[in-house]
C-alpha cells in the first residue's frame, strides 16, 4: 500500500478500502472518553525517510527475521478523522498552513522541552507530563531530536513543546 504513496505529499481519500474504525481515548474533565475514528488522510516525511536510511540501517522492529524496513514505517503520520469532513480542499489549506509553521520553529540543543504521554500508551501514563533538554539535533532538515525526556512505556512519539523563551 506505501509503496504507491511518494514523500512530501498529503494523501486523503485513498484507506477508504482498509479504513476499519478506530476508538480514540483521551481523558477530558478526570474522565475517559471514546470517539469512534477513521483514517483520513495520510503523509510521509521526506526528511524522515531519508534520514532513517542511515540512522536506522540495520534496526528492525517487531520482526524475528530483522525484515521489516524502518523507513517506511517511521516516515508515515496518519491524520484521523472523528467526524465526516465535507471540504477536503479547506482541510488540506489548514494542514498545509500547519506543516509550514511547525517547520518553522527553531529549536536548539539546551533548549528545554517538555513532553506530553500519549494517549496510545497505558492509561495510567494518559497525560503525564516529563521535562528535559535537547540533548541534540539531526537527519535531514534537522528532522529527529534527541532528549533526555524520560519515555514510559508506549508513549514514544508523543507531542514535543518547546518552553516559551
Amino acid at each position: 500500500m506505501f509503496e504507491s504513496l511518494k514523500p512530501s505529499k498529503l494523501y486523503s481519500g485513498v484507506f477508504s478500502s482498509y479504513n476499519a474504525p478506530l476508538n480514540v481515548v483521551w481523558i477530558e474533565n478526570g474522565l475517559y472518553v471514546v470517539k469512534r475514528a477513521c483514517i483520513f488522510s495520510a503523509f510521509i516525511s521526506e526528511n524522515i525517510k531519508n534520514s532513517n536510511k542511515y540512522i536506522f540501517q540495520n534496526w528492525a522492529i517487531n520482526s524475528i527475521d530483522n525484515n521489516r524496513d524502518l523507513n517506511k514505517s517511521l516516515s508515515v503520520f496518519f491524520i484521523l478523522a472523528f467526524e465526516k469532513i465535507d471540504c477536503v480542499e479547506d482541510f488540506k489549506d489548514t494542514l498545509s498552513k500547519w506543516w509550514y509553521l511547525v517547520g518553522s520553529f527553531d529549536i536548539n540543543k539546551g533548549d528545554t522541552i517538555f513532553t506530553k504521554s500519549s494517549p496510545f500508551g497505558n492509561r495510567n501514563f494518559i497525560n503525564s507530563f516529563t521535562k528535559g533538554i535537547v540533548s541534540n539535533i539531526f537527519g535531514n532538515n534537522y528532522c529527529f531530536i534527541l532528549s533526555d525526556c524520560p519515555s514510559t512505556p508506549g508513549t514514544e512519539g508523543s507531542p514535543v513543546y518547546l518552553t516559551n523563551r
